[in-house]
């Protein structure tokens, strides 16, 4: 999978979560600012990412994630 493609499927479920336009999501500013999501809202969203990549992040990975970037990274090398 391509990054373009990756990066256009999980800016539709941040969109999805947040309401923000996918078209005004910063991947490169930090996570919560750019989406201002609470804990509960992000875990939720992290689920959300796993089935539809079909992955399980591990736990030490949800946590380093800083930005959308970091997702899309970490997802191009592990799907």
């Amino acid at each position: 999978m391509n990054r373009e493609n990756i990066r256009e499927r999980l800016l539709v479920i941040v969109s999805d979560f947040t309401g923000f336009p996918a078209s005004e999501i910063n991947t490169s500013e930090r996570f919560r600012l750019s989406v201002k999501l609470d804990s509960f809202g992000l875990i939720t969203m992290m689920n959300t990412v796993e089935d539809e990549f079909g992955i399980s992040i591990p736990d030490d990975n949800l946590r380093s994630f800083r930005t959308i970037d970091d997702i899309i990274s970490w997802l191009e090398a592990n799907t």
